[in-house]
């Protein structure tokens, strides 16, 4: 949970999907362009009947774990590095160098922050399932 990627394993992942006979390349995880462009070239592999693909992409988390975790081991030149290539502000610089208007933008990001209130909405007024439906779904 804690412990970097760098501490617990020697050189890069991706490069073990080779062990495997799998294509295996590393992508920027923040950059959502690279992102789309890494996992087309996989579904296209796997379409060909030449997968399995690993994609090791990099990432960070901007806090902790989890909600009762301040994350202060994580190093504040690391967040602040990772906070400014946040995925949203790489994308809004995509959209923008595209010729997107930034009043676009802006309507595209309230209309997601509006899908996914009401997606909340709609599972708070949702009934709890029973215990016996629960066990029957992940048994399934």
């Amino acid at each position: 949970v804690s412990t970097p990627i760098e501490e617990v394993s020697r050189g890069d992942l991706y490069l073990r999907g080779g062990g495997y006979g799998a294509e295996a390349f590393k992508v920027d995880g923040q950059d959502v362009i690279e992102m789309y462009n890494a996992t087309k070239r996989a579904v296209e592999l796997c379409q060909q009947g030449k997968g399995p693909v690993v994609i090791e992409a990099i990432t960070y988390r901007h806090a902790g774990h989890h909600v009762n975790d301040p994350g202060k081991y994580m190093p504040q030149e690391k967040l602040d590095y990772y906070k400014i290539h946040d995925p949203v502000l790489v994308c809004q610089k995509h959209l923008l160098k595209a010729g997107v208007e930034e009043t676009d933008i802006k309507d595209i990001e309230a209309s997601v922050e509006k899908e996914i209130e009401e997606a909340v909405d709609f599972a708070m007024a949702s009934a709890e399932p029973d215990l016996a439906q629960f066990l029957s779904e992940i048994e399934a």
